[in-house]
């Protein structure tokens, strides 16, 4: 919805890095840094290698991010915001970790 509803995007070039398809740059007043959005191109909890690809192919490997996931565990509608830790048993999060060699240096945000 937010991608939608914003008005001022582009789309990162990259033809030969499939895993770019969807990703999205929003830019505007609204945000004070660049913000891509990443749509999954793989199965669920399986977007660790899409993410590293991503971010590598773009050469902003080290910067931060948010991960924003699913978490069954949390009551319908709550969050939970973490600046770093592990992945407290979220697949997901794993195979983020996995792919980072275990960075556990990045910003998560469940969603119940």
């Amino acid at each position: 919805a937010l991608v939608q509803e914003h008005k001022s995007c582009s789309s990162p070039e990259s033809k030969e890095n499939k895993d770019l398809d969807g990703a999205v740059w929003l830019h505007g007043e609204k945000f004070q840094a660049q913000v891509l959005v990443l749509e999954p191109q793989r199965p669920i909890n399986d977007n660790g290698p899409q993410l590293h690809s991503a971010l590598s192919a773009l050469n902003i490997l080290d910067s931060p991010f948010l991960a924003i996931v699913d978490d069954c565990w949390l009551p319908l509608g709550s969050i939970r915001f973490r600046e770093k830790g592990s992945s407290g048993g979220h697949k997901g999060l794993e195979g983020i970790e996995a792919s980072f060699d275990c960075r556990q240096n990045y910003h998560r945000l469940r969603l119940g």
